[in-house]
């Protein structure tokens, strides 16, 4: 399990201004991520490999079944292997290089198959976790998030097990 605080940004294409967000994360292996926003909006994302749940003050507002949208599904399966390291996931998607260097890792996914058509690169670094992800869109928009305050192995609280559900 690796848990920690998010600084996320979204450059869109046309727009010198990002949006920014910030917030706690905790993806959890066999249960999906937590994502639970606290600046500028509070609200919370659960991302499963069967659903994005959107939450607002603990209640569901949009629930959308993978099962019924077969790109959500793989879009959940890429967004977990991220946070979770997953390299043979992102190999079947992505057409994966890297380098390591004194001050850490990084990796450059280019999509392969449909996936090309939406995402241009994804560019991934760290030390001994995922500290940033960079998202580049065919459109020109780039979405960047930062990964601070990491920690590992800690099991879940049963609080924290139930907002799976």
């Amino acid at each position: 399990m690796l848990r920690g605080d998010f600084t996320q940004e979204r450059t869109l294409a046309g727009f010198s201004k990002p949006l920014r967000s910030t917030g706690t994360f905790i993806a959890a292996r066999g249960r999906g991520v937590l994502w639970t926003t606290t600046a500028p909006f509070p609200g919370e994302l659960v991302i499963t490999e069967s659903a994005i749940r959107e939450r607002v003050d603990g209640v569901d507002s949009v629930v959308v079944d993978a099962n019924r949208e077969p790109a959500l599904r793989q879009v959940n399966r890429i967004l977990l292997a991220l946070l979770q390291g997953e390299l043979a996931t992102l190999r079947e998607q992505f057409s994966v290089s890297g380098s390591v260097d004194p001050q850490g890792w990084q990796l450059k996914l280019t999509p392969q198959g449909q996936l090309a058509e939406l995402i241009g690169s994804i560019e991934v670094g760290g030390g001994s976790q995922v500290e940033s992800v960079a998202i580049l869109e065919r459109n020109g928009d780039l979405g960047r998030i930062e990964f601070t305050a990491l920690t590992t192995g800690d099991s879940l609280s049963t609080e924290e097990a139930a907002r799976f559900d």
